[in-house]
């Protein structure tokens, strides 16, 4: 039998170190970080501002912490304790507005701006009557929907992120029979003009006659522009998420259909069916496709200009939001805890996260700190992963 000779023995022992990091180092996990109470993750999900990790910690009716922790070196930078004026927790999956270093964070009644450096209060507000607790923003105006008990009102407020200054830019009132449940707008400029594009609804007290709507409010004419109706029903529902812009057009979840308006003829331009969508995650539109996560347990991938299914996925039910990474789609599923890897051309799973059923689950928020850098959580630490596909 003939001797290999060094080289070529060397050359094999590389060759087989290789093969087997290809096969078994999709992902590696490169680093973890225990010092948190993240029970309560899902409130606000992680936020990446330049190299830091910015995320809430130790939450009760009281207080809460947020804190920030080097995204490389994992040590912390700051930590801030915000007690809350009126005891009250904050609301599950709730949406804060970021411009450049301020981090809104809204409380029922009360809003917090924080410096995303220092981790200092910039300024902070309280009103007698509560607000949603979703914020939506265009630079460094940042908008509100709040409901006056008193006076049944519903307002709409513009406010400064650098001050906290707000204005009352639209009022609603309602009759004494009817209920109605109006969501923070989204602001669009169109023509030098800004539109802020809000979801209601309105019910009937004794029958549970629900009706859905939107309306479109000028800030240039001050007035609403135009006002339209959805599918009405008996059971309480409406539009469920808050509207997606894409190019000329808003995309809205109503119940079961999704429903397209386009902006410049003020009209609907397409409405299509498919299962209920997940309360626990949000649609994401990229490269003029929508990622759509339904109850039925499925992602699905659809093409905005004619709305054709490109595909759908199997992944779990009630998944986390969704988070695009080149061709790699990432989403935590609520009811296996797993992070699936998805690839976005054909639907195909890559991988999911953890492998074996005795490793820790995972909460549903993640967060991708460059391309190929993930932070996932447990209730405990958390876990940086390195994708090396």
């Amino acid at each position: 039998m003939k001797k290999l000779n060094n080289y070529t023995f060397f050359c094999l022992i590389y060759l087989t170190i290789v093969a087997c990091k290809q096969n078994n180092s999709l992902y590696e996990l490169i680093g973890t970080y225990k010092n948190a109470d993240l029970s309560n993750i899902e409130t606000i999900y992680p936020i990446l501002f330049e190299q830091s990790i910015i995320f809430t910690d130790n939450i009760n009716d009281t207080s809460f912490y947020l804190k920030a922790i080097d995204s490389k070196s994992l040590k912390n930078i700051w930590v801030l304790k915000v007690n809350l004026h009126t005891p009250k927790y904050l609301y599950y999956n709730l949406q804060p507005y970021k411009f450049k270093n301020i981090l809104v964070i809204p409380c029922s009644n009360e809003i917090f701006a924080v410096d995303l450096r220092t981790g200092a209060i910039i300024w902070r507000t309280i009103d007698d009557y509560s607000g949603e607790d979703f914020l939506e923003g265009i630079n460094q105006f940042f908008f509100r929907t709040y409901y006056d008990y008193k006076t049944k009102k519903y307002l709409i407020k513009k406010i400064n992120i650098n001050s906290g200054h707000a204005e009352i830019i639209l009022e609603q009132t309602h009759k004494a029979d009817v209920k109605i449940h109006c969501r923070t707008p989204i602001p669009v400029v169109n023509n030098g003009d800004t539109l802020l594009f809000y979801t209601c609804i309105q019910q009937k007290i004794e029958s549970k006659r629900t009706i859905p709507f939107f309306n479109i409010y000028s800030q240039n004419k001050k007035m609403i522009i135009y006002s339209d109706s959805l599918k009405t029903n008996f059971l309480g529902q409406g539009i469920t998420k808050q509207p997606m812009i894409y190019e000329n057009s808003i995309i809205l979840i109503n119940d079961n259909q999704i429903v397209e308006f386009d902006i410049k003829s003020s009209s609907i331009k397409s409405n299509i069916s498919l299962p209920r969508d997940m309360l626990t995650s949000k649609p994401l539109i990229q490269d003029g496709m929508l990622y759509y996560p339904c109850e039925d347990g499925f992602l699905y991938a659809i093409k905005l200009n004619d709305n054709n299914i490109k595909w759908k996925t199997k992944i779990s039910g009630t998944p986390g939001h969704i988070k695009i990474s080149e061709d790699k789609i990432f989403v935590v599923g609520g009811g296996d805890g797993l992070l699936h890897c998805i690839d976005i051309k054909n639907g195909q799973l890559k991988f999911s996260i953890p492998e074996k059923k005795s490793a820790s689950l995972f909460e549903r928020p993640l967060l991708l700190i460059n391309k190929n850098k993930i932070l996932l959580s447990d209730k405990n630490k958390f876990y940086f992963y390195q994708i090396n596909e």
